[in-house]
């Protein structure tokens, strides 16, 4: 997302002192687990911008951006969503919104009145029940979402069905989601601490190993089989050497 598309995305406020006052949506017919698209009118500073927002409708209510309208939602349940909308905890997916405990990340995506695409991140707190401004900030040429939280840090690659880390305020990768519906993948654990070098050098020594095994037992198993075949025919070596010996013996006499 560019500057510029951040600022338009900040701009969504019809009025400053109530940024959730803008437009109402009572009367109309909504449906549960449905992507709509409204066109809405939003005054910002003297200017009339038209935006075509996309939208998910969901226990009878709907999700609005910062500065437009929203109704409040009772205990949602978010665990179908469409690619537009996800909802991040530090332990995964949660059931329903208000359970959750943590980070909770609400994605939207809209157009304006040029036809350029936006996304933008809301975060949701279950105890006040409210949508929260999410800032940017930029860690080692990376743009991360900051939530005003020292335990959460969301990397946003802006673009849809990617991959979105949750990370520490340490850096460890906590784990990861697509927004395409894909399950969440664990990163915490062994593999997470462990650079790409260090997995290979493992990985090495471990092949090493399996093969100096594998050259050991094929010795082992041919000294085996040379002392079967040893003592197969001891037996017959025994009785000739007895044998020759007693026939030195006579011819002595």
């Amino acid at each position: 997302m560019t500057a510029e598309q951040s600022e338009k995305s900040c701009a969504i406020t019809a009025v400053p002192s109530d940024p959730y006052s803008s437009v109402s949506v009572s009367g109309e017919e909504k449906f549960v687990n449905t992507d709509i698209k409204r066109k809405i009118r939003v005054y910002n500073g003297g200017l009339t911008e038209e935006y075509t927002l996309q939208i998910h409708v969901m226990d009878n209510s709907e999700y609005y951006t910062n500065g437009v309208h929203y109704e409040q939602m009772n205990e949602p349940d978010l665990t179908a969503l469409p690619g537009v909308f996800r909802t991040v905890s530090a332990t995964g997916f949660k059931g329903r919104i208000a359970q959750s405990t943590g980070l909770s990340m609400l994605l939207v995506q809209y157009e304006d009145s040029a036809n350029a695409e936006h996304t933008i991140w809301r975060r949701y707190e279950p105890t006040s029940r409210t949508l929260t401004t999410v800032s940017f900030v930029t860690i080692e040429g990376k743009k991360y979402i900051s939530c005003d939280s020292e335990d959460n840090i969301l990397f946003l690659n802006n673009k849809q069905g990617d991959m979105y880390y949750i990370k520490n305020a340490d850096g460890q990768v906590d784990l990861l989601v697509r927004t395409d519906n894909v399950a969440l993948e664990e990163k915490s654990g062994l593999l997470s601490h462990i650079s790409t070098a260090a997995l290979l050098a493992v990985i090495a020594v471990l092949l090493a190993a399996g093969i100096w095994l594998l050259l050991n037992w094929k010795k082992m198993k041919v000294k085996s089989k040379k002392s079967e075949e040893i003592a197969y025919f001891r037996p017959y070596l025994s009785s000739y050497t007895e044998e020759r010996d007693g026939q030195r013996e006579t011819m002595e006499k």
